[in-house]
């Protein structure tokens, strides 16, 4: 088993804790105010988690994009292009893309929380199905 399976097996293990957290929380009809910011700091590391794994995943093949400031952009795209994101996955990571821009460089306090919890519905079940296809056998 190499040190890359390894990693990417034990990204994928932190992942699904992290989904949990984020059912848990869309179960409740409303999100208090540290409830919105945890769902945007779960959000953040789901999304954290599969870049990752996608740099991993690119590195293995030598097709890593360049540092500057759209690799996140190019990433999502290259794993679209290497079919280890689906152009449902690619839609739903470029939506958290943006979110985690807004949620590094913004406050919690100003979290729209019906964004967020679609952000999450619609990111939930897709960051569930690559992580199904994303772990080393």
């Amino acid at each position: 088993m190499s040190a890359e399976n390894d990693f990417v097996r034990e990204e994928a293990r932190n992942i699904g804790i992290v989904l949990k957290h984020i059912q848990e929380l869309l179960a409740k009809p409303q999100w208090n105010a540290y409830e919105l910011a945890a769902m945007g700091t779960f959000l953040h590391n789901a999304y954290s988690g599969v870049e990752r794994i996608l740099r991993c995943r690119l590195a293995e093949r030598g097709n890593l994009p360049k540092a500057d400031e759209s690799w996140r952009k190019t990433l999502l795209r290259r794993s679209l292009e290497t079919s280890f994101l689906t152009e449902a996955q690619h839609t739903a990571l470029f939506d958290l893309l943006q979110f985690r821009h807004f949620y590094i460089h913004g406050y919690a306090h100003q979290l729209d929380d019906v964004r967020i919890r679609q952000i999450a519905e619609s990111a939930l079940p897709v960051i569930g199905e690559f992580l199904s296809g994303a772990s080393p056998l």
